[in-house]
């Protein structure tokens, strides 16, 4: 029997900076990230968004996987010439 590689849960938070910026907008952001344990809070002139990642890649997949995912819903919330930029990442839990 092959084993499988472990699953990793990573938490990332991401900066997001966009032209404009409404409560809508922020709201709509964080029922689009609902899937993804997303929780956004306005912190100064940006967005900061918080996501729980599942994958069995490292901390680089991670984070790559939550901007893509953050870059998709903040189109779809109508934010435009949003840049994505990464705070922080931790991995919380490991499968064996």
């Amino acid at each position: 029997m092959t084993r499988r590689p472990p699953l990793y849960v990573w938490r990332v938070w991401l900066r997001l900076r966009a032209d404009e910026r409404t409560v809508e907008h922020c709201a709509e952001l964080a029922v689009d990230l609902g899937r993804y344990d997303g929780r956004t809070r306005v912190e100064g002139g940006s967005v900061i968004v918080s996501l729980r990642m599942v994958g069995h890649g490292g901390p680089a997949s991670a984070v790559g996987d939550a901007q893509q995912v953050t870059t998709h819903a903040a189109a779809n919330a109508g934010l435009r010439n949003v840049r994505v930029d990464v705070v922080h990442a931790e991995r919380i839990a490991a499968s064996p």
